[in-house]
């Protein structure tokens, strides 16, 4: 459960950066 989270934040930071939505990722 643990490594899910973390790798949904992992996408999730990837995601923001790569689509250039930084002021959404906090």
């Amino acid at each position: 459960r643990q490594m899910i989270e973390e790798t949904k934040k992992l996408v999730e930071a990837r995601f923001t950066t790569k689509g250039g939505y930084e002021h959404n990722a906090e």
